[in-house]
């Protein structure tokens, strides 16, 4: 698992903020299974924000806030996510 952290460009990523209370960056968190992944947030409260979608930069990824508002986004290459 890699950890990344981010700061946002703001103006495009407005709509995640803007949903959840977090400030203006967020953890940036690259897994094995990001389907599984999902299920889990949900599973411990986890509130969907965006996605998961393909993205530009080549990964299945998704947002979520916590329970305490944070932004925290999973996402796996988009090879491994179409092989599961």
């Amino acid at each position: 698992m890699q950890v990344i952290l981010a700061v946002g460009d703001v103006a495009r990523s407005l709509e995640f903020y803007e949903r959840a209370s977090a400030g203006r960056a967020y953890l940036y968190v690259r897994v094995d299974d990001v389907r599984d992944t999902i299920t889990r947030l949900q599973d411990a409260g986890g509130g969907l924000l965006s996605g998961p979608e393909q993205r530009s930069w080549g990964e299945e990824a998704v947002w979520f806030a916590d329970p305490d508002g944070d932004v925290v986004a999973v996402a796996q290459p988009v090879s491994a996510s179409l092989s599961q």
